[in-house]
């Protein structure tokens, strides 16, 4: 960010990360808030929350592609954090930590625990994970959503791959539970059609549609407005202008306990909306007139409010 204090100064200038070559696809913060995951066109680089510093990789990207999504991993069986991410020409990666008893977390390498590549290989373009099945959802360019479950080694095992013609998932989330499985949710980008399916073979058993296309999602808040699932209509618009002749898919995020969305722009500035009435709540600058396309939110325990 360009100033160390914004225009309504809800928020300050913590520190900037640097470290990437090349463009920054995705970024997740743990549970925790502690470490950072950013993922980029050299792979998948992790930091230190509280010191800003760049922590120990396995690896970069190599010959498994940009990074193009990620997701963290907490199991009550492991001790340390899980990242799993997808890469853009469609290989799953698993990143565990392995803690040592009396050392800070934070201080732990990763190492890398397993890999696959989908069937059809695409652009990974979502993953999500569900704690209480122990279940990955992940879904790729080539239309296709695949989910699997996750044996003690934090290897994969399919549970269903099923291609939806002419859809392109954007992004992908588990739903309620249904027939004793939860079921996933897929997000498109091109049509704005969302495809409820059933957990347990991927059948859809629902169709909605937002009416437009989705560049992102924070669930429940499909691209810039929110979508109330249950009675299936756009409940709120949040407006964020265009200024360049290209539009380019932005991510949006939920923050300070879901009162406040959070969206990027193209055009230098990170907005804060007001969730129930629409209001700019504050507007963060990063750069005079660039891209910001990726966004995140991380809670903090210590101390009060978010980053």
């Amino acid at each position: 960010m360009s100033t160390d204090e914004t225009p309504a100064a809800k928020y300050i200038l913590h520190g900037a990360l640097n470290g990437h070559q090349g463009s920054v696809n995705c970024l997740r913060a743990t549970e925790d808030g502690q470490i950072l995951a950013s993922g980029g066109t050299d792979g998948v680089k992790l930091w230190d929350l509280t010191t800003l510093a760049a922590l120990a990789r396995p690896n970069g990207a190599g010959i498994r592609g940009a990074t193009s999504a990620l997701v963290w991993i907490r199991r009550e069986d492991e001790a340390g954090e899980i990242l799993v991410y997808g890469t853009q020409i469609g290989f799953v990666v698993f990143w565990k930590q392995n803690p040592v008893a009396g050392k800070d977390r934070r201080l732990v390498a990763f190492e890398e625990a397993s890999v696959f590549q989908m069937a059809d290989p695409g652009e990974v373009t979502s993953l999500a994970y569900d704690a209480g099945t122990n279940r990955l959802a992940v879904c790729h360019r080539n239309t296709t959503v695949q989910v699997h479950s996750l044996d003690s080694q934090i290897r994969a095992r399919a549970v269903f791959s099923v291609s939806y013609s002419n859809f392109l998932p954007k992004s992908i989330a588990f739903g309620e539970t249904k027939s004793g499985a939860r079921e996933i949710i897929a997000f498109g980008f091109h049509d704005g059609r969302i495809l409820c399916l059933n957990g347990t073979n991927g059948d859809v058993t629902k169709v909605l549609q937002v009416g437009a296309m989705i560049g992102a999602v924070d669930y429940n808040g499909p691209a810039l407005y929110r979508f109330d699932k249950d009675k299936e209509h756009r409940v709120k618009t949040f407006e964020v202008k265009n200024t360049k002749p290209f539009p380019r898919p932005r991510q949006v995020c939920f923050a300070d306990d879901c009162s406040s969305i959070v969206s990027g722009s193209d055009h230098g500035v990170v907005y804060v909306f007001d969730r129930r009435t629409g209001h700019t709540v504050d507007i963060l600058r990063v750069d005079s007139n660039d891209w910001v396309q990726t966004v995140t939110v991380r809670l903090q325990f210590q101390g009060q409010g978010e980053d």
